[in-house]
């Protein structure tokens, strides 16, 4: 087994009955080693029944926790012992003989060389494991999940015995659809099974809330054989299943929906392995948790710091100095996300600048041990504070039963006792992690099933449902290659790393790549109390807004019209107007609004924030400019049908729309092609006027009342856009054909010719430093073009981008040096 990481402190691991002190005895010497297969091919399901009845806006997000949703839930588990037909001869294919083992401890102990899940494996053994599970999640979900009531049939030594041997159930030979293997198998398994036990004792069935087949064995995720020279290819998989039709039992009866398929035991190949884990991991999807490995591929995305993940359920240890490996006693604790998933810990949500300090999550606490930092509607980052040691003792204290020799949990697991199911994480700080819940909603497979439903949220490397943000910038997990396990430099803390920012690596852009302007920084030394800073330097409260079309979006403009200091924000898409204020609300007050299909597929309302609405398409982008001279900005718009349209930014007449300017729309063509441009080019009229291009190549000026005052058609050609200069009679046009463009100077008419389209609007800046402003803009051919204002190339122009698409270009002092880039 590869041993990636030991931790530098040899721990020692007691075991003692009955928590008696006086029984207290050193048996094993403990390092922490890691997993070195991932498992085999069986991807669980996860229940629907919502045990812990948590309300959800959709089923990915997290709950809406109430005073009813924290309260302790008690679930009661029915489990019952299968065994099947003793192989005679004995079937190399499956481990055991298809009965459970009943030799005594000693016999096991001299034949197997280890004490860990001993036989007799039998009704106390199982009950034993059942209490390792109950003393688990009662301590990670904070006492919120009590386990503490279930029974185990048969109750005498007998165990249920099923017509046919193992490999019936585990054989791909057996399959009676190699297509569905495994599926139809152990579903047949289970009816069988808890029909026979329905049969054969009076059970009543509607006490229990989960159910757990126990059989005699091995499971097939174990079989290191496989991978070598000794497989048991007929090993069952252990796993949660839910039934394709339920199964009624009992007297009344009852329906059985979903259930877990539990081996006696995970030991085989020299493998040492105890239930714990994987019962822990199993149970999670009977809580409604979901995988967090690959389960295309079964490879760890998350490593050792999640119990969903494949790997942390088997977290192990080294017995004494003689190198024996055993894994899966202390499943480590669920991580940020399945923690507020389930409600055992409340988020709490920061926008704005904020210091906080972040418990440890393991710790009963009333402060703060979970942070989300919202990204956007679908994304945010959790924080978590991991720590290995909670009370400063130098080991973990196990307890072992005193009759089955079953190691039960972590001693005293009263609340204000151990707590330190983290003990093996191979390090301790803060852990970083990224959610974007729309992955869940995405169907990566295209089989018409959403990820979420199907179990799959991993499966996609470049975009998965969660991702550790890996302190140390080497990414271990999601990648090509088996490597990852987790290692202290993956957690944040100060002699570390001790900021995520836009900047770093790994950074908070989001999973499109967009900055997301958020950064936490200083993180404090690694302890049960850490400090960090969160700041979200463009959060504004009132936002994110919904435009529709949600695809044919303009670019933003922005005015203060309303002489506040705070400048309002116009768009336009398809047959909308839109204005909003600087807090998100509209400028214009109405009640408009739009239904949107949600990531749960019900519909949801959402405020629009209208300027108006035309019943055509409007062009390019609004424009904002004083026309009439009254010290307030109007609004123009171009349409898609050759028509001009201007707003004051007023609704005095109350329609719920801004009030159109008299004269307008006006016509100016078949089809407007560029964005309306304002200035004062006619000194000899009030106020500013209007340029306009449209398709057929004419350049239209309006007046500030509606009035046409000139047109002219320079190339029977489509205008592009129109850049404005300092003087009222110089503006550079620019136009396109299929085949060409031009730039035009208006006074003079001089013209410039390229053998390509332009793909943007030009703009004008002194970039050569001569004092005269030079005209600039990219061509179809990718490449930045930059004339003087008697346009001659500027040297060094054109600039080749070698990029397929670019947008308009704009100029600004990037570097600081009183010039224009």
């Amino acid at each position: 087994m590869r041993l990636k990481h030991i931790l530098n402190l040899l721990i020692i691991l007691f075991i003692w009955g009955n928590f008696a002190q006086a029984d207290r005895k050193k048996i094993l010497s403990v390092k922490r080693i890691e997993e070195q297969k991932p498992a085999s091919s069986f991807k669980s399901d996860v229940s629907k029944r919502n045990l812990l009845e948590l309300k959800r806006e959709h089923p990915y997000g997290l709950p809406l926790l109430s005073k009813k949703a924290s309260e302790p839930k008690k679930i009661k588990i029915l489990g019952i012992r299968v065994q099947f037909q003793k192989e005679e001869p004995d079937d190399p294919t499956t481990t055991g003989n298809g009965q459970f083992d009943l030799r005594s401890y000693e016999e096991f102990f001299e034949s197997e060389r280890h004490i860990i899940d001993p036989a007799p494996r039998n009704h106390a053994y199982f009950e034993a494991h059942l209490r390792a599970l109950a003393n688990y999640w009662r301590v990670v979900s904070k006492g919120k999940v009590l386990l503490d009531s279930f029974d185990v049939y048969p109750k005498g030594e007998a165990a249920y015995t099923l017509p046919y041997t193992m490999s019936h159930y585990g054989s791909f030979d057996s399959a009676p659809d190699p297509d569905n293997f495994p599926i139809d198998q152990l579903d047949s398994l289970f009816r069988q099974s808890f029909r026979l036990a329905s049969f054969v004792d009076s059970i009543d069935f509607f006490e229990y809330d989960s159910y757990v087949l126990f059989h005699a064995g091995s499971d097939r995720q174990h079989d290191l054989g496989s991978w070598g020279s000794d497989p048991t290819p007929s090993d069952l998989f252990a796993g949660f299943i839910m039934l394709g039709e339920p199964l009624l039992v009992g007297e009344r009866p009852d329906t059985i929906w979903d259930g877990l398929i539990i081996p006696e035991t995970n030991s085989q190949d020299n493998r040492i392995t105890a239930l714990n884990g994987e019962m822990a991991h199993e149970f999670g999807h009977q809580l409604g948790l979901l995988d967090l490995y690959s389960t295309e591929n079964f490879m760890t995305q998350v490593g050792d710091f999640a119990l969903m993940d494949n790997n942390a359920q088997n977290v192990g240890v080294e017995l004494d100095s003689c190198f024996t490996y055993v894994s899966g006693v202390l499943p480590v604790q669920p991580c940020a996300w399945s923690m507020a998933y389930l409600g055992f810990i409340e988020p709490v949500e920061i926008k704005e600048k904020n210091t906080v300090k972040l418990f440890a999550s393991e710790l009963l606490t009333y402060g703060t041990q979970m942070v989300k930092v919202p990204i956007n509607s679908q994304e945010y980052f959790l924080m978590e504070n991991r720590q290995v040691d909670l009370d400063g003792r130098p080991i973990p204290e196990l307890y072992r039963d005193s009759t089955s020799k079953v190691i039960s949990g972590l001693s005293d697991v009263t609340p204000n006792n151990q707590r330190e199911y983290d003990y093996l994480l191979p390090g301790s700080g803060i852990l970083i992690w990224h959610v974007d819940e729309g992955v869940a909603y995405l169907d990566f497979d295209g089989d018409g099933w959403n990820n979420f439903s199907e179990n799959q949220l991993q499966i996609n490397p470049e975009r998965r449902f969660l991702v550790l943000e890996e302190a140390d910038g080497i990414i271990d997990f999601g990648g090509d290659y088996y490597t990852g396990f987790g290692l202290a430099e993956d957690m944040y803390y100060r002699g570390n790393n001790t900021s995520f920012t836009p900047y770093t690596y790994p950074n908070t852009k989001s999973n499109n790549k967009s900055n997301t302007h958020i950064s936490i920084t200083d993180i404090g030394f690694s302890d049960t109390v850490m400090s960090l800073t969160i700041k979200s330097d463009w959060y504004q409260p009132g936002w994110p807004q919904i435009a529709v079309p949600i695809n044919q979006i303009s670019p933003l403009v922005f005015g203060d019209v309303e002489k506040d200091g705070f400048p309002e924000i116009f768009a336009l898409s398809g047959e909308f107007i839109y204005a909003w204020k600087n807090d998100g609300s509209g400028l214009i007050k109405n009640p408009d609004s739009v239904q949107i299909e949600g990531l749960n597929g019900e519909m949801d309302r959402f405020p629009l924030a209208t300027f108006d609405v035309l019943n055509k398409e409007t062009f390019g982008q609004p424009s904002l400019g004083d026309l009439d001279g009254d010290d307030a900005l109007e609004v123009i718009v171009g349409t898609e049908d050759g028509y001009l349209y201007a707003w004051k930014t007023k609704d005095e007449d109350l329609n719920g729309k801004a009030d159109m300017i008299p004269g307008f729309p006006i016509k100016v063509g078949s089809k407007v092609s560029m964005t309306p441009v304002i200035a004062d080019f006619d000194e000899d009229s009030s106020g500013l006027e209007i340029y306009v291009g449209t398709e057929e190549g004419n350049l239209v000026l309006i007046s500030s009342n509606g009035n046409q005052i000139s047109a002219k058609n320079y190339y029977n050609e489509k205008i592009v856009g129109l850049a404005t200069t300092d003087s009222s009679e110089i503006n550079f046009l620019v136009s396109e054909s299929a085949q060409e463009g031009h730039i035009l100077r208006t006074d003079t008419e001089q013209s410039f010719t390229l053998p390509v389209s332009f793909n943007s609007y030009p703009v004008v800046g002194d970039l050569d430093r001569d004092e005269s402003l030079d005209v600039i803009v990219v061509g179809g051919d990718g490449r930045i073009y930059a004339w003087d204002k008697e346009l001659n190339l500027l040297p060094g122009f054109p600039v080749e981008t070698y990029a397929s698409k670019l947008s308009s270009p704009s100029l600004g002092d990037i570097d600081g040096d009183g010039h224009l880039e």
